[in-house]
């Protein structure tokens, strides 16, 4: 129901609006009338009315005072000015305040109508708008989790060109991905994942990648700070951030408590590979890409191992990795 609010220090013109709008079949209320500005601002602030129709021309406090009270504590409020043929120096400054239409005086019955019901379809226009609105940001909300993984998937892949574009998507995805850190990337691989895919139906598959991404994330938590996403099947990144030197140490032991965990949680083997820190988000494109030489390493060090790069060997030799037995 639309609600409507009339002002206007002639009762006979108030009354005679009011007469009008209630005859028609409209689904309006109105919630309230005033002889002048003074009574009504108040009234309508409490109201909330969705239409006003007020002179422009009232004692004490005119239209054009009380419309610019309307706009700054209800701006969404419609306002349509009634207005004398002597009234031009007043509409002028009325129609400043983006009133949606104006009547002349005598209020003409048909003019009327067509004035409200052009304000009722600018209502419904912006609800719809409103309600579209709200709906699309339910469903940005909802692919939140995928825009991540997809940013993070784009940011190891070395997608972006400059700091300022992943600025840009690290803002608008509320990630705490600061600039001047450094970072670390680890990849868990599910060994043998590719006949587990064969063998496994679609929604055993997305369980498993639930479950392996959940137990992943807790841990890193748990000991450093970043995320993880589902790269491939099988394979799931992680960016973590390094505060210190100290937390590098951590690297081999969240790696392990993570292969530990998911073998005895879900009785899964993995193979991680970790790759060398680097300092700032352009360069973690450089860290994800020696955690997946390490990884490529299980080809002759065997499966379901932690193997770790060192960056700090020139020439990649046997020696550049660290692993467990």
């Amino acid at each position: 129901m639309y609600r409507v609010f009339v002002v206007d220090d002639e009762e006979t013109t108030r009354k005679g609006i009011i007469g009008i709008i209630l005859a028609q079949n409209w689904d309006i209320e109105v919630v309230g009338e005033a002889g002048d500005g003074v009574c009504a601002v108040d009234k309508i602030l409490r109201e909330k009315p969705d239409v006003v129709i007020t002179d422009v021309k009232t004692d004490i406090m005119d239209g054009v005072e009380l419309a610019s009270r309307i706009r700054e504590a209800e701006p969404g409020i419609k306002i349509i000015f009634i207005s004398g043929y002597d009234d031009t120096e007043y509409m002028k400054s009325a129609l400043t305040l983006d009133a949606i239409d104006y009547i002349l005086k005598p209020v003409n019955v048909e003019e009327l109508k067509n004035v409200i019901k052009k304000v009722l379809n600018i209502i419904d226009t912006e609800m719809q708008e409103k309600k579209i609105g709200i709906e699309m940001n339910q469903k940005l909300l909802q692919s939140m989790p995928l825009l991540k993984d997809r940013f993070l998937a784009n940011l190891v892949k070395n997608v972006f060109q400059s700091e300022a574009q992943i600025e840009k998507q690290v803002q608008f995805l509320e990630l705490d991905l600061p600039q001047n850190t450094d970072y670390c990337v680890m990849i868990v691989q599910i060994d043998d994942y590719m006949r587990m895919q064969e063998e496994m139906a679609e929604h055993d598959r997305q369980l498993l990648s639930f479950g392996i991404l959940n137990i992943c994330q807790e841990l890193i938590q748990n000991q450093l700070s970043g995320f993880i996403f589902e790269n491939n099947f099988g394979e799931f990144v992680s960016i973590l951030k390094l505060a210190s030197e100290t937390e590098n140490d951590k690297l081999f032991s969240l790696a392990n408590e993570i292969k530990t965990a998911l073998l005895d949680y879900m009785e899964i083997q993995i193979t991680v590979g970790i790759g060398g820190g680097v300092r700032g988000r352009l360069a973690i494109y450089s860290s994800y890409q020696s955690a997946y030489t390490a990884l490529n390493h299980k080809l002759y060090l065997g499966k379901n191992k932690i193997i770790m790069f060192d960056s700090t060997v020139s020439n990649r030799r046997e020696e550049e990795f660290r692993f467990d037995n």
